[in-house]
């Protein structure tokens, strides 16, 4: 691929046309990193059987993923190295992947699929935080690996029941933790007591015999409570109560 072939894939990359591995006009490099010698050599040997078009290489670090990209030059192809791969396969159980993630993600022309035999939900979110696009489990088949690669190849995150399972949650988490807190209701100790008797469903004239003060009593406490939660009826301040329980 020529120099304008490569500045218009960039182009159409940044503007978020949907690329298929096949778009560019050369064959997709994809780039498995594993420190473990076997299962580099492994997967590196079942993606070429399965996909005979991709080129696919292999390293024990970001260094030989640099040195990958250089190899590929000798073609008479020009470009910088940092622009030579389109996918990673990125082994979690390295010392450094979460950075090797993090800085292989920040290159819009690279995408990071990961792969662990030992995962958990918060590691998975960190991976997913640090920009990889794709995620196979320790129960996942080469079919699914493939499955995955491809999609990253398409410009499509694939991410497995689980794994969406697991980000829903965090995202419930996070809104709740960022949920702006309730403002003082400014409520005196006997009003709180009967805001919430209120909210038990106890009348005035309940909660004078509940509390042995007078009705009228009551009828003021009450008229305090609407004006200081900006309610017109007793209910809604007892819903006022419910969402501001911590307040209080």
């Amino acid at each position: 691929m020529g120099d304008g072939d490569a500045m218009d894939t960039q182009a159409r990359k940044q503007s978020g046309e949907k690329m298929t591995y096949d778009a560019s006009g050369r064959p997709p490099h994809v780039f498995v990193m594993s420190d473990v010698r076997i299962v580099r050599f492994g997967l590196c040997e079942l993606l070429r059987a399965a996909r005979m078009d991709w080129n696919v290489t292999m390293g024990a670090s970001a260094g030989d993923a640099v040195a990958s990209h250089t190899s590929t030059l000798g073609n008479g192809n020009t470009g910088s190295a940092s622009t030579r791969f389109d996918v990673v396969v990125l082994d979690m159980s390295m010392k450094d992947a979460l950075d090797c993630a993090r800085e292989l993600s920040a290159n819009r022309e690279c995408c990071v699929v990961a792969f662990a035999a030992v995962d958990s939900d918060d590691a998975l979110l960190a991976y997913v935080e640090a920009g990889i696009v794709g995620f196979v489990s320790r129960e996942g088949s080469v079919a699914d690996l493939i499955a995955t690669v491809e999609s990253a190849l398409s410009g499509e995150a694939w991410l497995s029941p689980r794994l969406t399972g697991t980000l829903m949650r965090r995202l419930a988490e996070l809104r709740s933790t960022h949920e702006p807190a309730a403002p003082s209701l400014g409520l005196t100790q006997r009003e709180r007591e009967i805001l919430r008797l209120i909210d038990e469903g106890l009348s005035n004239k309940q909660i004078a015999a509940r509390l042995v003060i007078e009705l009228a009593t009551v009828k003021i406490h009450v008229h305090h409570i609407l004006e200081k939660t900006h309610a017109h009826r007793r209910g809604e301040a007892a819903a006022f109560l419910r969402r501001s329980r911590r307040s209080i």
